[in-house]
Order: structure tokens, then C-alpha cells, then sequence
């Protein structure tokens, strides 16, 4: 097994990581806007009051012509926004995913295929500012997979962890009956974590864990204390604000994944240790309030921002092997546009 990760192991990391993209970071020139339709589209549906009061998901499914090639645009919510019986329809559906057949091996899910894909393309889809298009192209075949092979009609839910960084262990999202189960208090397990022994997944069993070929039970190691402090302190509104007005791309992903992002990983521990953390279902939670940020961002300056990427062409294609076809980033840069068509409710 791969040797863990001291704080000191992080500190250096991320001096490293720091001074090698401040020496690379050159100018870049930024692309063309949103187009009108779209905007007012927009406008029109974020301060509609049909929202979060009405009782059918069919309401939460706008219904547009052919702009942006979408048939009708979907609404991702905050985890505590969703109805009792939304947020038990998602949960189903990640363990109908955890025993779909998958496309690697005969022991392994569907669900564990995306572990594997993440751990494989770790160095592709982090420290780059592909990150943020990766895992955005990430997220959207996971949820396809999710309605294909589980009947699942809704969208990913994000953790708004904001809204919870001065407890991080009492978030609605740890809830054992209406949430993903709490922190590991079994036996020792993998990244500092114990066996979550509580919630929906306490009997899932992870196949690997890093470059390992480990299977063991789902695991999470919150920190307490100071160490917890350290970490949460990352997702404070204030910083976040400071995140979201950021002028351009490179310093907008640059603070978002190594402040932010990275605090969460930390935090939990366990399954978080490796890349091939989505063994925990907080993956996608996690990384769905990540893209709801980037698209707020994007929103706030649409002109000079919602084609705008950095060290790379929009051109360039975007890989997840079986898991999904090559896409360009360009076709991923709008969310509520194809093939993505989704926007965030608050």
C-alpha cells in the first residue's frame, strides 16, 4: 500500500505546485459570450417563481426550442432543497449503480468503474486547469449512467459545504436515513478512515484504493479539533467570496481546487486519501457544488468568461475512456446548452 500523506507532505506539495504555475502562467485571450437568447433565458428562469414549492420534478425540467441543442434543461439542488422522497430516489439509484455490471472486470460495478477511471486519469483531470471541464464531463456521464441503467429521473445534488463550514460533521448530507450515512466509526480501515458503519452504504465494499487492489469497506476519518478548524476555515464565505471575484480563469481554478477543493478531501479522509475517492459517494456531492461554483462564476461575466480557458485549446478533446464518448471542452463550456443542459437552483 502506497504510504499516506503527513499535513507536512501537503505543505510542500502545495509550495511545489504553486511556484510551478506562477512560472508558467502566460496571457490568454478570452472567446466569445453567451449569446442573447440564452441570457434572457437565463434571467427569465432564475428569478421565475416556479422553484423549490412546487411538488412534481417535472416542474424543475424547463422545456426550451432548439438554441444551445436542448430539448429541456434540468435543475441540480442543494442536497437539504430536495424533497424526503427526491433525496431516497437518488440514494437508490447510486446503489442500483453500485451493482450495475461494469465495463472493466467481472468484479466490479459500474459504479466502481469511475474510481477507476479517476485514479487512472488523476494526473489529467487535477493540478491543470482541466480540471474544471474534466470533472464537469465527469459529473454529466455519471448522471447519464445513473437514468440509463438505474431509471434515475433527477439530477446530481450538490453540497453547498459553505453553508456547513462551522460544523462540517452535522451537514444534512451525513444523515443516516435522508443522507449518505456519517463518519466511520468501525475498524480501522483505508487513509486514516474507519468503516462507515451507519446509513445507506455501510455494507459497500470498495475494490480498490489508490493503485491498490484492496477491497475494504467504505471508510471516512473526519478531523476534529484543530486540524478540522485548519480545513474549514478554507470554506468560510468570506473565502469563497474572495474565490468568486477573481478576474480570470488560471487564478479562479487555481484557488478553487487547491484552497477549497482541497479542503474537503482532507477533511473526510479515508477513501479521500487516493484518487480513486468516488468509492464515497460524497464524490459527487463534492464535486457538483465545485461545478455549480465554476458556473456561477462563468454567469457573473458571461462575455469574458463563459468560453474562457487557460493553457490549453477549447478545441482539445476531452477523454473517459468506456465511460463516455471524446468531447471537446468547447461543448462543455456551457451547462445549460448540449450536450450538458442543466443549470443550478440555489
Amino acid at each position: 500500500m502506497a504510504e499516506l500523506k503527513t499535513d507536512l507532505d501537503y505543505e510542500v506539495e502545495a509550495a511545489q505546485k504553486k511556484s510551478i504555475f506562477t512560472a508558467n502562467r502566460f496571457l490568454y485571450a478570452s472567446a466569445t459570450g453567451l449569446t442573447c437568447l440564452i441570457f434572457y433565458l437565463l434571467l427569465a428562469f432564475t428569478f421565475s417563481p416556479r422553484s423549490l414549492f412546487e411538488e412534481d420534478s417535472e416542474s424543475l425540467t424547463t422545456h426550451i426550442g432548439e438554441p444551445g441543442g436542448c430539448s429541456k434543461i434540468q435543475f441540480r439542488r442543494e442536497w437539504r432543497n430536495l424533497r424526503k422522497d427526491e433525496q431516497l430516489e437518488y440514494i437508490d439509484a447510486i446503489k442500483c449503480l453500485q451493482t450495475t455490471p461494469g465495463l472493466y472486470r467481472d468484479d466490479q460495478s459500474l459504479y466502481g468503474d469511475y474510481a477507476n477511471l479517476h485514479s487512472h486519469a488523476g494526473k489529467i483531470g487535477h493540478d491543470t486547469t482541466l480540471f474544471l471541464p474534466w470533472h464537469r464531463y465527469l459529473l454529466h456521464n455519471f448522471e447519464n449512467d445513473l437514468r440509463t441503467h438505474c431509471g434515475f429521473k433527477g439530477t446530481i445534488p450538490y453540497w453547498n459545504w459553505v453553508l456547513d463550514w462551522e460544523a462540517l460533521d452535522q451537514a444534512p448530507v451525513w444523515d443516516n436515513v435522508y443522507g449518505i450515512g456519517g463518519n466511520g466509526t468501525g475498524e480501522e480501515s483505508v487513509g486514516h478512515g474507519r468503516c462507515v458503519e451507519t446509513g445507506p452504504f455501510s455494507h459497500y465494499q470498495a475494490l480498490r484504493f489508490g493503485a491498490n487492489e484492496t477491497h475494504h469497506c467504505l471508510s471516512r476519518g473526519f478531523l476534529t479539533g484543530e486540524k478540522s478548524d485548519r480545513y474549514s476555515a478554507e470554506l468560510q464565505p468570506e473565502k469563497l467570496d474572495d474565490i468568486m471575484q477573481k478576474d480570470d480563469y488560471y487564478d479562479f481554478w487555481n484557488t478553487l481546487e487547491f484552497a477549497a477543493h482541497e479542503a474537503i478531501p482532507r477533511w473526510i479522509q479515508g477513501e479521500f486519501f487516493e484518487f480513486t475517492s468516488p468509492n464515497d459517494p460524497i464524490f459527487y456531492f463534492h464535486h457538483c457544488q465545485v461545478d455549480r461554483l465554476w458556473a456561477e462564476w462563468q454567469l457573473a461575466d458571461p462575455e469574458h468568461r463563459a468560453e474562457t480557458i487557460f493553457g490549453t485549446m477549447v478545441d482539445d478533446e476531452l477523454e473517459l475512456d468506456k465511460l463516455g464518448p471524446k468531447t471537446r471542452i468547447r461543448d462543455i463550456l456551457h451547462t445549460d446548452s448540449g450536450p450538458l443542459c442543466y443549470r443550478y437552483l440555489k
